[in-house]
């Protein structure tokens, strides 16, 4: 089995949660590509995570070309969220999860950029890029991988949920200007 075949599969399992998350709350995703002057309607939005669910089945599947278009899809989520960091545009999630709140964070770039290279990797390899790789392996290597697989999405998933959230809670609060008085004279 390919060293690069569970992040690869990681990804491709975040990527189809991300896709039916598009599709079941689009508003985030379309908040986000509005704030950043690109196309942004509800409907090219769920296109956009019917894809992601569609590409993420067939890579599941191991269909050929499939690790190429997913390192192309992170490297595109990847430049989305170096875009937002770079103009600052008030962004208030990257769309991803269709959750609120969101925001993009150097952590996401260097996921989504991991994410992108392990794809690219698994591509170079040559060999299977799907569960059948895994299970190519014999069955106690695929229990493994598949448990790999789950932890390695898992981890990414909260690298992107659960570490914005906790950072944004971290972060002093801003305190309100205080209130002029006037003294009676």
């Amino acid at each position: 089995m390919d060293t690069w075949l569970v992040p690869h599969l990681a990804g491709t399992v975040l990527l189809l949660v991300a896709g039916v998350a598009k599709l079941r709350r689009p508003d985030g995703t379309s908040r986000a590509l509005r704030a950043q002057h690109l196309p942004s309607s509800r409907a090219l939005v769920r296109l956009l995570g019917a894809g992601e669910v569609a590409l993420a089945a067939a890579a599941l599947a191991g269909a050929a070309g499939t690790a190429w278009a997913v390192a192309a899809a992170y490297a595109a989520f990847t430049g989305f969220v170096v875009l937002a960091l770079v103009r600052g545009a008030p962004l208030s999630s990257c769309g991803c999860f269709g959750e609120p709140d969101l925001p993009p964070t150097r952590t996401h770039v260097a996921v989504t950029a991991a994410l992108a290279a392990a794809s690219a990797a698994t591509a170079l390899g040559g060999g299977p890029t799907g569960l059948a790789g895994a299970a190519g392996a014999g069955a106690p290597a695929a229990l493994a991988a598949a448990g790999l697989v789950a932890l390695v999405a898992w981890l990414a998933l909260l690298s992107l949920t659960a570490l914005p959230r906790l950072a944004a809670a971290q972060r002093p609060a801003t305190a309100p200007a205080p209130a002029v008085t006037r003294s009676a004279s």
